[in-house]
C-alpha cells in the first residue's frame, strides 16, 4: 500500500476573484460579492511562491494552504480509506 503524493490547494478569500492562469474562482451563495479562488500545486515550494505572488492582489483578504493526501470521488475510490 503506497502513500499517495501530496497535492496542495492554495485558497484566497476576498471580495474579488483571482483571474490568473491555474485558478478557479467561485462566488459565495451566502455572501454575494465574496469569492474563493483555488489553485492546485504539487510542489511544497510552489505554495509559498503562489501565496507571495497573489496575496497583495486587490480584494484578497485572506490566504490559506491545504495539503491533500487522498483524492477520490463517489465512483473513483482508488485512494479512499479502507
Amino acid at each position: 500500500h503506497t502513500v499517495p503524493e501530496t497535492a496542495h490547494v492554495v485558497a484566497f478569500y476576498g471580495t474579488a476573484p483571482i483571474s490568473a492562469q491555474g485558478f478557479e474562482s467561485f462566488e459565495s451563495v451566502n455572501r454575494k460579492g465574496h469569492f474563493v479562488s483555488l489553485a492546485t500545486v504539487m510542489e511544497p515550494a510552489a505554495v509559498a511562491e503562489t501565496v507571495q505572488a497573489h496575496v497583495q492582489t486587490p480584494g484578497v483578504e485572506q490566504a490559506a494552504a491545504y495539503g491533500i493526501r487522498r483524492d477520490y470521488g463517489q465512483f473513483d475510490r482508488a485512494q479512499a480509506p479502507r
